[in-house]
């Protein structure tokens, strides 16, 4: 067996996606024909880490965009309350995009898991 083959997959999650991947992780297999199987049968157990981690990291930027938008209105958008207001806006900005970035590697993974089988559609099984 080669190194590439025996190796798991890795993941580099970061702090806060890292609780929510493990959570995902530890799911068993879901009963067949339910919205759970059907993700699983597209995306795979790797899948199931990516999303969690999308999740989180969309979760992050709302509260930090939320609270962000809060010191920017408390401080009149003039001070030292208006540059921690601007801070926790770009770190919700970037937030999402670790989230898109995510996403994207959950779709790789799904095409990765499937090898050349078709998707499973609602309603199929």
């Amino acid at each position: 067996m080669s190194a590439t083959q025996s190796r798991g997959a890795r993941h580099w999650l970061l702090p806060h996606e890292r609780w929510l991947g493990r959570f995902a992780g530890r799911v068993a297999d879901p009963p067949p024909g339910g919205q759970r199987w059907r993700f699983q049968q597209n995306y795979g157990p790797e899948g199931d880490v990516f999303m969690a981690a999308i999740l989180a990291d969309m979760i992050a930027a709302a509260v930090l965009g939320f609270t962000g938008v809060i010191l920017l209105g408390a401080s009149g958008s003039s001070g030292a309350l208006a540059a921690a207001g601007y801070w926790l806006l770009g770190i919700a900005i970037l937030s999402a995009l670790v989230g898109m970035v995510r996403a994207l590697q959950g779709s790789h993974a799904g095409r990765v898991f499937r090898a050349g089988r078709p998707f499973v559609r609602p309603g199929r099984r």
